[in-house]
């Protein structure tokens, strides 16, 4: 890589700016590598994750931002979970008719566990190795075929791919099963190929989904010719394999596909490009460009469509869109399904990483590239193969989310381009990609959905860690501390030795914590921070939420502390009405109890959190969903916030437009999309480069009815939008359609 100072001079001073000259990257269009099935995302425990209750019309709101290829990210797959009671499935169908609805054809439904009363216990959770008995295997595979048509008969959905086992060489907490290679060979040959097949079902089966890329689970499958035959594709997560996936030579050897399936990151959330390794969007950058270039996969999938708190969910449920959801955008939007991977120069320059791709005609190519580097690198491209004569680049960056930019001409078979410093560029050549369904009419450009503005102040919501929702009804957390209840004197409660109890909150309806009996002296409940009991620091979090009901009385809960005696800890006092209401408890807002000796608050020292009468009488107190705040979010907000809502207008048009048109259009159009941070992207669609004229006579009349106030909290405010929408009836335009 060269060095060249471009000299500037400002003022009086002398200014060396360097501009990095990147090695030359071949690609050749004519070397075919695999083909893509897609791009896609997770809609797992939409009935209740998120944003509890409201997380399934969430994504349902917001399914053309993923989904749309001219809109949104394009992305062209949705994983979901298939629950392991047969009342629950319909609850998981929704975001699932929002992507067949954007026309998302490939959705892949995965099993985390088998009904739990098929199993050596009857649990659905697998923290000691728990299994599918072999005499209930044909009971499993029936299962898996009337899940396939209860999803198409009553719904609608056609599940094109099913997968038997999430991660069934890890053992968890919450809902999972083990299997062995040997087993699932066994299950795959004898009862769910056979089952499907006797069914008339076409559905793809994908085995084995390992946790960290091993293929120990879905050898034996391969290995068997009577397995193998109903085996369509190996599915793998990466995960605790440094972010290098591992190519899987017997899967190409048999011909079958291999997907990748899950992949995120768990630290804070990131919105920003960030580095390498932190779930920022260069993290995913290089998830992708590794995963199609070293490992072949034919189809990729991030974790969850959306989440805040970590970076499990490709954008913010309440938080914006980070930049990984674009970066998602650079591979999904232009790489279709059936296109095939061809040769490039995989890092042909320092921090540059190159993937590229053509369509099934050869009549699009699409060239992405990294650079992770701190610099601008201009970049050169000899194509081989290719007859493009231009290619569009799309960039994301740190200032830029999918931009479109100029067109740069191919001039002997050749062209170079500055990368931004940490950015992804798609490169995409003319060609007919994303063929417009749109009539040009009074509004080409984007679905009525307004976009209101607010200048809301108010406390934000903070980050948060969740410590348990009790949902696998076990007595430990997700931190590894175990649930306890105890009593003093002559008090009694119970259940002692403590138990989870059926029945929790709305959007977490399994279990919760729950105590009741009578204190005369003292007693509670309370959850350990670590499985020894002892003190873990919690300087990095602000406090502490979860949801409480009971009988309406008042209680204590405090964060106890190995140097003080747990009735002299420090928390607040609060009621437990009748109907769940959440708590917040903020460091900053607790005080002693003072039963003894007054003492600090050792917040780098915390053993549990504890729930406790907070006098004599009864006691009755049931809680679920506990967090533990982040530190790092803002005091107040003032932001802009895009409502996912659509507003009812009633448009009346006149007169009869008439136009004359020449070749295909190219609309140009501008959209302002909010999020966190606000941000407006100017969006230039290609399509065949053609011109036509359109005039257009008429005097178009609009009336419309909007009610677009609202209230939503940040925690809480209210905000009153402003819409402003301007028509030009009559006009004369050169338009080029997506």
């Amino acid at each position: 890589m060269k060095n060249k100072l471009m000299l500037f001079v400002i003022g009086a001073a002398l200014v060396l700016a360097p501009e990095l000259y990147g090695a030359v990257c071949n690609v050749n269009g004519a070397s075919d590598r695999q083909s893509i099935r897609g791009f896609g995302a997770s809609s797992a425990w939409s009935e209740w994750s998120g944003c509890a209750c409201g997380y399934n019309t969430f994504l349902q709101n917001n399914a053309a931002q993923f989904f749309d290829v001219n809109t949104g990210i394009g992305l062209s797959m949705i994983r979901a979970r298939i629950p392991p009671d047969t009342g629950s499935w319909g609850s998981t169908v929704i975001p699932l008719q929002a992507a067949r609805d954007q026309g998302v054809t490939e959705i892949l439904a995965t099993a985390w566990t088998p009904p739990a009363q098929w199993k050596n216990e009857n649990v659905v959770h697998n923290q000691q190795g728990q299994y599918l008995l072999p005499s209930n295997y044909q009971n499993y595979a029936n299962y898996l075929r009337d899940y396939v048509n209860f999803m198409r008969n009553s719904h609608n959905v056609t599940i094109s791919a099913i997968s038997p086992a999430n991660e069934p060489d890890y053992q968890v907490g919450y809902d999972g099963c083990s299997w062995t290679g040997d087993q699932l060979r066994d299950f795959l040959r004898d009862y769910l190929g056979p089952t499907f097949a006797t069914a008339g079902l076409t559905t793809k089966i994908i085995m084995s989904e390992s946790m960290n890329n091993s293929f120990a689970v879905t050898d034996p499958i391969l290995n068997d010719a009577a397995a193998r035959q109903y085996l369509f594709a190996a599915g793998v997560h990466f995960y605790g394999t440094n972010n290098n996936p591992l190519a899987y030579s017997l899967a190409v050897t048999h011909n079958k596909e291999y997907w990748q399936t899950e992949i995120s990151n768990f630290d804070g959330y990131e919105a920003g490009m960030g580095t390498t390794s932190n779930g920022g969007g260069l993290t995913t950058a290089m998830w992708l460009h590794r995963g199609m270039a070293v490992a072949n996969f034919n189809a990729f999938f991030y974790w969850w469509l959306a989440a805040d708190q970590t970076n499990e969910g490709l954008r913010g449920v309440d938080w914006g869109v980070p930049k990984r959801f674009w970066v998602m955008g650079n591979y999904s939007r232009f790489i279709r399904p059936g296109y095939y991977r061809v040769d490039a120069t995989a890092n042909p320059t320092t921090n540059i990483y190159v993937t590229a791709y053509r369509s099934p005609g050869s009549d699009r190519y699409v060239i992405v590239a990294v650079n992770t580097g701190g610099s601008v690198v201009n970049q050169s491209f000899s194509l081989s193969g290719i007859g493009a004569s231009s290619f569009v680049p799309w960039i994301t960056s740190g200032t830029h989310d999918l931009a479109q930019q100029s067109a740069v001409a191919v001039s002997a078979g050749a062209f170079s381009y500055n990368l931004p410093a940490g950015s992804v560029v798609s490169f995409v050549s003319a060609g007919a990609v994303n063929t417009p369904t749109r009539t040009p009419t009074i509004d080409p450009a984007w679905t009525p959905t307004r976009t209101p503005t607010a200048s809301p102040t108010g406390t934000a919501t903070p980050l948060s860690f969740l410590l348990d929702d009790m949902e696998d009804g076990n007595n430990q957390n997700n931190w590894g501390g175990d649930w306890y209840s105890y009593a003093g004197g002559s008090s009694t409660v119970v259940p002692n030795p403590f138990v989870m109890t059926a029945g929790g909150m709305p959007g977490s309806p399994n279990y919760r914590a729950a105590i009741s009996g009578t204190i005369n002296d003292f007693g509670g409940m309370g959850t350990n921070l670590n499985s020894a009991g002892t003190g873990v620091d919690l300087t990095g979090y602000i406090g502490a939420e979860f949801y409480v009901r009971g009988n309406g009385g008042s209680y204590w809960f405090q964060f106890t502390q190995p140097s003080i005696e747990d009735g002299d800890c420090h928390g607040v006092v609060f009621t437990a009405p009748v109907d769940w209401t959440k708590v917040t408890v903020l460091f900053s807002g607790i005080g002693q109890r003072g039963f003894g000796a007054t003492a600090p608050f050792t917040q780098n020292a915390v053993a549990a959190l504890q729930w406790a009468s907070n006098g004599n009488g009864a006691i009755d107190i049931q809680i679920d969903d506990v967090r533990l705040l982040q530190a790092g979010a803002a005091t107040t907000a003032t932001f802009t916030r895009t409502r996912t809502s659509t507003p009812t207008f009633t448009r009346t048009r006149t007169g009869t437009p008439t136009f004359t048109r020449t070749g295909t259009p190219t609309p140009t159009f501008t959209r302002t999309r909010t999020g966190t941070p606000t941000f407006t992207r100017t969006h230039t669609p290609v399509e065949p480069t053609a011109t036509f004229t359109r005039t257009r006579t008429g005097t178009p009349t609009f009336t419309r009815t909007v009610t677009p106030s609202f209230t939503f909290q940040v925690p809480s405010f209210t905000m009153t939008p402003t819409n402003t929408r301007t028509a030009t009836p009559t006009f004369t335009g050169t338009v080029t359609p997506v």
